[in-house]
């Protein structure tokens, strides 16, 4: 019986095809590692777009508004942007930005979606994007695909 159900198991993934094999065994720490190394090659003291990006997921000010203002807890006491240097904070901001544009994305482990979300923002999930968001969003998706 266990060899049937093991048989089953195999064949329904195969009729899946790779990608959803892929899909289903990645889990949010894979795609986050993949994320941090795309953009900064996971370091925490990273600092780009002039300043405007840091740690090792590149967050702006922007991005970090929008996650403490869909999660109040991420700015109890002193929290501030500049945090997002350290890698357990940065890690709760990018959460928090997830579940807040594309929570069904996290659930279904959409990880094509959620790079789109994290390098462009909540554009890159318009109904109709504009084709420059669209080849930025496939270059990037790229890039991450690569390191998962």
């Amino acid at each position: 019986m266990k060899y049937l159900t093991a048989l089953l198991l195999a064949a329904n993934i195969l009729a899946q095809g790779p990608e959803a094999k892929e899909k289903k065994t990645l889990e949010m720490g894979d795609f986050l590692k993949a994320v941090a190394k795309v953009e900064s090659n996971c370091d925490d003291e990273a600092v780009g777009d002039k300043g405007k990006s840091i740690g090792r997921f590149q967050i702006q000010k922007a991005y970090w508004k929008d996650a403490v203002d869909h999660d109040k807890s991420l700015k109890q006491g002193n929290a501030k942007w500049e945090d997002c240097k350290y890698e357990s904070y940065a890690t709760s901001i990018v959460l928090a930005y997830f579940d807040r544009y594309a929570a069904q994305a996290v659930k279904d482990k959409d990880w094509e979606t959620l790079a789109r979300l994290h390098h462009l923002g909540p554009k890159a999930l318009n109904k109709k994007p504009s084709k420059k968001v669209i080849s930025l969003g496939d270059s990037y998706w790229a890039k991450v695909k690569k390191e998962l």
